[in-house]
């Protein structure tokens, strides 16, 4: 077994947002790097249960696609 850990910053959060969603992007991850102060707010309002559509409204990011999380 691994150990997955991810590195985020808000380019890849907002890409998420806007195509596969937040779940897909934090996934399996053992362990969150966030290079920025956005992505960490991203993630903290994901952990607050927000829908992925809240968030990418909160940041104006327009989305492809809703998945189960928005």
């Amino acid at each position: 077994m691994g150990f997955n850990r991810r590195t985020l910053n808000k380019e890849r959060c907002f890409d998420a947002l806007s195509d596969k969603g937040l779940l897909w992007l934090y996934g399996k991850s053992d362990m969150l790097i966030f290079e920025d102060q956005e992505s960490g707010d991203i993630y903290e309002l994901f952990r607050a249960g927000k829908t992925d559509d809240e968030i990418a409204m909160k940041y104006g990011i327009k989305r492809i696609i809703t998945d189960n999380n928005g």
